[in-house]
């Protein structure tokens, strides 16, 4: 019996891109700035109760695009003492929280049916929209509420839409 050995010649053909990693560097999600605001409802709903836990590991991606921001506004002042304009546009983490925070108060406190929300414990849901965002359900088993942010126009979110899901 021989043994027979059949040889088999791959053939390759190198593919040049032109410069992907300079192109992944650059690249910018464009729901950054609606996934930062997102987390920043979501932080801002879940202080109105004692306690939130929430299994999604969508907020933990959530929470990343939120860290992207600068915590606090660096003051870095120019030759003549003042500092640019474009530092003082800049967002960060605490401008966004304290937008958010001013929004929930305004949009979902007074359009919610809750009882005692500060000493309850809630759990939350992230849903996922057909355009790419989300919305936050929050419930204790009795009462409950959808929480969802209009994409920011112009770096500004409009408003908050709330159903109310007790009534």
């Amino acid at each position: 019996m021989k043994k027979v050995k059949k040889v088999i010649r791959k053939t390759y053909s190198e593919v040049k891109l032109p410069d992907a990693a300079q192109f992944e560097r650059n690249y910018k999600n464009p729901l950054t700035g609606q996934f930062q605001y997102e987390y920043a409802l979501f932080l801002a709903v879940s202080d109105l109760f004692s306690s939130v836990s929430c299994q999604s590991m969508c907020i933990e991606s959530l929470k990343l695009y939120f860290l992207e921001l600068p915590a606090k506004a660096q003051k870095a002042e120019t030759e003549n003492g003042e500092s640019s304009s474009a530092e003082k546009k800049r967002k960060t983490r605490e401008s966004i929280l304290a937008e958010t925070t001013m929004m929930v108060s305004r949009d979902v406190v007074s359009n919610i049916t809750f009882p005692q929300i500060n000493i309850c414990r809630a759990k939350a849901l992230v849903l996922t929209e057909k355009d790419g965002t989300h919305t936050f359900l929050f419930h204790d088993g009795i009462y409950g509420f959808t929480v969802h942010m209009e994409a920011p126009q112009k770096g500004k979110p409009r408003c908050i839409l709330v159903k109310d899901l007790s009534t």
